[in-house]
């Protein structure tokens, strides 16, 4: 699910609206490794910020 072919840059599905993707699969690059339950909290409460800006300000 990279960035700019299946999700946005707010991680917002292109095909069905109000569909967020707050994991790893939006990360081409990202191939797991000792750490990415780090990168998957970061990116999650990113989203979050983004989807509150997006839809309850």
């Amino acid at each position: 699910m990279r960035t700019g072919y299946v999700v946005d840059d707010t991680c917002e599905a292109y095909q069905v609206n109000r569909l967020f993707i707050a994991d790893n699969s939006v990360h081409y690059y990202c191939l797991g490794g000792p750490n990415s339950k780090l990168t998957k909290q970061a990116l999650a409460t990113c989203t979050a910020e983004k989807l509150v800006e997006k839809y309850f300000s």
